[in-house]
C-alpha cells in the first residue's frame, strides 16, 4: 500500500517516471487492478500508448477472469476510456441491480452518461450522491451529467467541488474535469 501511495503522489506531481517505477514495484509484490490502471493511466499521462494498452488489457483480463463477483470496476474503466460502453452500461446495471450501494449507482450514472442518457444519468447520480459522500470522482461525474444536460450553474458547482475535494483524484479524469470547467467558464 505505501508503494501504490507514493505512486499515486509522484504522479500527482507530474513525476511520471517514479510513479511508474512504484507502480511496478507494487505490481511485482502484490498486483491489484487499481494499480494496473493507475500505471496504464501514467503510461497513458507519458505518450506511452503501447505500455498503457498492455496495462489496460491486463486489466481487463483480470477483472474477467478474477473479476466474477464485482466487475464494477471494467465497466469504470470503459466508460472512462469510451471504450465498450454498451458491455460497461450492461455490467454497470447489472451490479447496480443487485448491490443498491453508492458507489454502484455511481457507476451505473457513468455509463448511462457515457451512453448519452443524460436524464436517466441524473435520477442514477442523485441516488449514488444521497449519502452525501464527498468523492470527488462522484462529484466530477455529478458535474459531467449535469454539463450534459445544459445546466452550466450546477456542472460548474459539482465541477469546482470535486477539484476541491482531491485535485488529483484520478490521473486523467481530474484533467477532463478541469478542462470541462474551463470550457464553462
Amino acid at each position: 500500500m505505501a508503494l501504490t501511495g507514493k505512486g499515486h503522489a509522484r504522479a500527482a506531481f507530474g513525476d511520471y517516471e517514479n510513479a511508474a517505477k512504484f507502480f511496478t514495484q507494487t505490481q511485482t509484490r502484490v498486483p491489484s487492478i487499481e494499480v494496473v490502471i493507475a500505471l496504464g493511466d501514467v503510461y497513458t499521462k507519458t505518450g506511452n500508448g503501447e505500455k498503457a494498452a498492455e496495462q489496460y488489457k491486463l486489466a481487463e483480463f483480470i477483472e474477467q477472469k478474477l473479476g466474477n463477483l464485482d466487475q464494477r470496476r471494467l465497466a469504470l474503466l470503459w466508460a472512462d476510456q469510451d471504450t465498450k460502453l454498451d458491455e460497461a452500461l450492461a455490467i454497470a446495471e447489472r451490479e447496480h441491480k443487485a448491490r443498491k450501494d453508492i458507489y454502484t449507482a455511481d457507476v451505473y450514472a457513468w455509463c448511462l452518461y457515457k451512453k448519452g442518457n443524460f436524464q436517466a444519468a441524473k435520477t442514477a447520480i442523485t441516488e449514488a450522491m444521497r449519502m452525501k459522500t464527498k468523492d470527488a470522482r462522484m462529484f466530477y461525474h455529478a458535474g459531467m451529467i449535469e454539463k450534459g444536460l445544459g445546466n452550466s450553474k450546477a456542472a460548474k458547482d459539482f465541477l469546482q467541488k470535486s477539484l476541491q475535494t482531491n485535485p488529483s483524484f484520478d490521473l486523467l479524469q481530474a484533467e477532463k474535469a478541469k478542462a470541462a470547467l474551463q470550457e464553462l467558464n
